[in-house]
């Protein structure tokens, strides 16, 4: 399929808002109806028109499709998407201060503009330079300062055509599919697995974000065949444990922290489905994929190139503004598969010996009983950095934990202390927070009161 279109008056290659284009197409499933693509253009034309002359929109839409909207607005008047690593009221404050010429889009001014929206106007795409500056995202900034990491049209297309061919090899070259993501779209995974589907696969999407099983199965429902579910490995816990009956679901796909074969393998069985696992940052995009079920090395996307660095791996694309390097240590394999071995800072020594955080996080959370866990590091007395673990294990003893990790685990890395909780402080997508953390470590060794 061709994504790239040239026009007679630039030399520039200009890309479609919309690659499949049919103005009677279900673009989205929304507060119980469909919405097609003439709608959408609509109700982004409409929002285009209000945008004041702004370089920058930061897009703090908490419903999907006013998100799309406003993201589309945003390509219309070649404005470019800022995304806070968080809505938080100091986070969005300082990416006003910082970034000169923005303006804010929330869930109100989408819904006025969709209100004055020109209806059955001519049916015409937008074209959008290749080069244009679609998205600035953020990363969390759990480790430093947030970076903004620019993403352009063409490099998204590029990658979604990627994670296209990747779905097309399970679900077959159905014309149609359709996407429920239980991920905001303000996260990158959320971006490329939803808000870029309808718009550069020509999906549709879901539009509500559900997170509890029953509300899961009615949504999905709704949705045409064959179905993918965009979720994470904290969702998918609850989905294995509760059990509850589901349509048929093609493909599930999981992101944002590391999937076990277990629960893969559970998963899969439950539901019928494949479960497919990406790998990818905000800094990349998806970059690989695996059947974690089957498979514990991942396959590059087509024209990715890593080069292994002393201080983690350099990533390469046509579609890359420049080389990026990651954290995460890689052991290159044939047939472009790659082993990840940790991160840089993720490696750890005792007693001269070696481990990685979170291949000891992964065995934990392999323990039967255990729901969630994580492993950490943590200052001890006189800067002695311990290793210690947040666990979710309702049934098990702290007592029975250590004893099944030694199964597993040298006695060397087995953590000093282990914490319980009834959840972890996971964020929406699922990740780890180092400061919320340390908070509840620190919160665990507080005298009570």
């Amino acid at each position: 399929m061709s994504t790239v279109l040239e026009t007679a008056a630039s030399p520039v290659a200009r890309i479609p808002l919309l690659i499949r284009a049919d103005p009677q197409a279900c673009f989205a499933r929304h507060q119980g109806r469909d919405i097609t693509q003439r709608e959408y253009l609509e109700d982004a034309k409409s929002l285009a028109r209000l945008l004041p002359e702004r370089r920058y929109l930061i897009n703090l839409c908490e419903c999907s499709y006013h998100f799309l909207v406003a993201f589309g607005a945003a390509l219309i008047r070649e404005q470019t998407n800022l995304l806070p690593a968080s809505r938080a009221e100091q986070v969005v404050t300082e990416v006003v201060a910082s970034w000169e010429s923005s303006h804010i889009v929330d869930d109100g001014r989408v819904a006025a503009a969709i209100h004055q929206a020109i209806r059955h106007e001519r049916f015409s795409v937008p074209l959008v330079d290749a080069e244009h500056v679609a998205v600035i995202g953020f990363t969390s900034g759990s480790t430093g300062q947030p970076r903004p990491h620019p993403k352009t049209w063409g490099g998204f297309a590029a990658s979604t055509a990627n994670n296209v061919l990747a779905l097309r090899a399970i679900i077959g070259d159905a014309e149609h599919f359709g996407v429920l993501a239980t991920v905001p779209p303000q996260h990158m995974y959320g971006i490329e697995m939803s808000v870029l589907m309808p718009l550069l696969a020509g999906a549709t999407l879901y539009t509500r974000r559900d997170l509890f099983p029953a509300d899961i199965a009615a949504s999905l429902a709704e949705l045409p065949a064959p179905r993918l579910l965009v979720t994470t490995p904290v969702h998918l816990r609850v989905l294995t444990e509760a059990a509850h009956p589901m349509p048929d679901i093609a493909v599930v796909i999981s992101a944002t922290a590391p999937l076990s074969s277990t629960l893969a393998i559970a998963v899969e069985r439950l539901l019928n489905t494949t479960m497919l696992e990406v790998f990818g940052s905000t800094e990349t995009c998806v970059i690989a994929t695996r059947r974690t079920a089957q498979e514990a090395d991942w396959r590059l996307m087509p024209d990715v190139v890593l080069s292994p660095q002393p201080d983690g791996t350099l990533v390469q694309a046509p579609w890359f503004l420049q080389p990026t390097l990651l954290q995460d240590v890689v052991e290159c394999l044939p047939d472009r598969h790659f082993r990840l071995c940790g991160r840089h800072g993720d490696q750890i020594e005792i007693a001269g010996k070696r481990a990685s955080l979170a291949d000891l996080t992964r065995r934990l959370q392999g323990i039967d009983g255990v729901l969630d866990a994580a492993v950490v590091q943590e200052d001890g007395e006189s800067g002695v950095r311990r290793l210690a673990a947040l666990v979710v294990a309702p049934d098990r003893s702290v007592a029975e934990i250590i004893a099944e990790l030694r199964k597993s685990v040298d006695p060397a890395f087995v953590p000093r202390r282990i914490v319980r909780l009834d959840a972890l402080p996971r964020n929406a997508v699922g990740k780890l927070p180092r400061q919320a953390v340390l908070d509840c470590l620190r919160h665990a060794t507080m005298p009570k009161k």
